[in-house]
């Protein structure tokens, strides 16, 4: 969905508008305030209604908070987008010019779809403006901030949601990364053991943004499971669906220091992730085992399905090891 910010006076027609309403009493049109009223519209989050005769979206919302206005404007362009209408608009008072960030976020966010795997793909075009007196350069810089961050967040929803047949421990990047040789090396038999059963290669992959006098030097340590059927301690059949979903920490983890990156923060960032496939077969590692972490200790297996705290054990232990003078470090696991 293209997104714009419109000057008034360039008096565009759309198709649609939103009106974003936290008291039915200020609703400018009193017909539509009635119809409103029929339908029980309430001023609750997630409420919205397209109202076709008047061609408005109205969606509500309780307060004045980032939360708030990002839900109400996610639900908004749901609505619109459900309609076969191509282009809508937001006329921008100064409150929701204060609250901008929120707007655009929850616009991007909420009209996020994943068709990757439909046989019919949408192609339709809409468009978004948010319509102000004067355009300026704060809201025009919140626009290409959010846009990028936004962009993260989506990429990083593509690849959760993408089927683990096509989505591998080698699938996260395409860099120098410590293979199950390697994590031998390292003595990192914790989270080598996990992925043993799996035909795909553990892999321990370690990222870097290291700005010129960075502030922070923060560590980002993220559960890359592409799959987990729970090993020998085997989910049952209802439980392992949506277990493509377990390597969100890892994606989190990836798509942060993504975004990071291209906003050029002053924080030195490390991004590391245990990439792995929890699988079954004759190489398994097995309930009962004793496996020895890079540190040391010994880990006594009683549930294979258990298998996240033995990726990060290692993933954590490999980063107190390689990066020195840690000012925060951060897990990140489903």
């Amino acid at each position: 969905m293209k997104i714009n910010i419109l000057e008034i006076s360039k008096n565009k027609d759309f198709d649609l508008e939103i009106v974003l309403v936290n008291n039915l009493n200020q609703i400018e049109y009193e017909k539509d305030r009635e119809i409103l009223e029929n339908l029980e519209f309430k001023v609750k989050d997630e409420t919205a209604v397209l109202l076709a005769q008047s061609k408005k979206i109205y969606a509500s919302f309780e307060e004045f908070t980032y939360d708030s206005l990002a839900i109400a404007m996610a639900t908004a362009i749901k609505r619109f987008n459900s309609t076969k209408y191509k282009s809508v608009k937001l006329l921008l008072n100064n409150s929701l010019k204060d609250n901008f960030k929120a707007l655009v976020e929850g616009s991007i966010l909420g009209s996020y779809s994943f068709d990757n795997y439909k046989s019919e793909k949408s192609n339709k075009k809409q468009e978004l403006a948010f319509v102000v007196d004067d355009k300026d350069s704060q809201l025009t810089t919140i626009l290409k901030e959010s846009q990028t961050i936004c962009e993260a967040v989506n990429s990083a929803r593509d690849m959760v949601n993408t089927a683990p047949a096509d989505f591998t421990p080698k699938s996260f990047v395409n860099c120098e990364i410590l293979g199950e040789k390697d994590l031998e090396k390292q003595k990192m038999m914790s989270m080598h053991s996990v992925g043993r059963a799996s035909i795909h290669e553990s892999q321990l992959i370690h990222l870097k943004y290291k700005p010129k006098k960075a502030i922070k030097k923060v560590v980002l340590v993220g559960k890359g499971l592409t799959y987990d059927s729970g090993g020998l301690s085997l989910k049952p059949a209802d439980f392992m669906i949506t277990m493509k979903a377990d390597k969100s920490g890892g994606v989190a983890v990836l798509n942060t220091i993504k975004v990071i990156a291209k906003l050029k923060l002053p924080i030195e960032v490390h991004a590391i992730i245990g990439a792995v496939e929890n699988m079954i077969g004759g190489n398994a590692y097995k309930p009962d085992d004793i496996l020895r972490a890079k540190n040391g200790k010994t880990i006594e297996v009683r549930n294979t399905d258990a298998e996240g705290r033995l990726v990060l054990a290692d993933c954590l232990c490999y980063a107190q090891d390689e990066i020195k003078n840690i000012d925060y470090l951060l897990d990140f696991a489903t």
